[in-house]
């Protein structure tokens, strides 16, 4: 009889704590829920958008592992104002950024990396992303971007911006006035195009580039090492000529 009241209580207890299992396990994805719109910055108990996400943009939060955008993300942010001011200082040093990108100078391929997103990826958007600004969260971008100023972890697609682009990993074309791309397989098109390492083509008035495997076009070319180069005048590691240099 005492043997049969521990077996009883012994199911019991298994039941309970099974349910109370369940119930965690249902109460934590009610609460990463999808959304077919949604505000942003998102909250953190939102882990997918499937249609349009608006609002002031995207801000990192250490608490997000990642959050998914499927469709439309348009945001309005005071970003252009940084951007603008990040501009007119490239503008008023381009002669030390040309002259410190000479292969006279010591080989630092630290300058070419793109710093500010490294790690994970808390925002991935499949879609359309439309801004007046950029985003402020490390950020994967398969799509189509067309803003002031944007940042990506990583671009597969199209980025078109008026002040430029800010890529660690690209694969597609950007399109601005000042790009940067750490390691780029596509095509980078602007008034001063900068990369670490480049197996696309870029396209400009001022080319740098650190490691060179792709095409420079462009007035002015730069490379640390060697490379294609077309352009008034190509420098790299070996010689300097006008036209065409390797």
């Amino acid at each position: 009889m005492k043997m049969k009241a521990i077996i009883y209580v012994i199911i019991m207890c298994h039941f309970i704590l099974h349910n109370s299992y369940a119930q965690h396990l249902t109460d934590s994805i009610s609460k990463e829920k999808s959304q077919l719109i949604a505000l942003t910055p998102l909250s953190k108990n939102i882990q997918k958008v499937n249609g349009i996400a608006i609002g002031f943009g995207h801000v990192h939060n250490g608490r997000v592992s990642e959050q998914k955008i499927n469709g439309i993300n348009v945001e309005a942010n005071p970003a252009p104002i940084v951007g603008a001011l990040m501009g007119f200082i490239i503008i008023m040093h381009l002669p030390d950024i040309i002259k410190a990108n000479s292969p006279v100078h010591p080989n630092e391929d630290s300058f070419y990396e793109t710093n500010p997103w490294q790690g994970t990826m808390p925002l991935v958007v499949n879609g359309l992303n439309v801004s007046t600004g950029m985003f402020f969260t490390s950020t994967k971008l398969n799509g189509c971007n067309i803003s002031v100023f944007n940042t990506y972890h990583t671009m597969q697609g199209i980025s078109v911006t008026a002040l430029g682009n800010m890529v660690k990993y690209q694969k597609g074309v950007v399109i601005g006035s000042f790009n940067h791309s750490e390691h780029l397989q596509g095509l980078t098109i602007g008034i001063h195009n900068l990369s670490k390492n480049n197996h696309g083509m870029q396209l400009g008035i001022v080319n740098s580039s650190f490691y060179n495997n792709g095409l420079q076009i462009g007035i002015i070319n730069l490379n640390k090492n060697k490379g294609l180069q077309f352009g008034l005048m190509n420098i790299n590691k070996k010689r300097a000529m006008p036209i065409l240099n390797w």
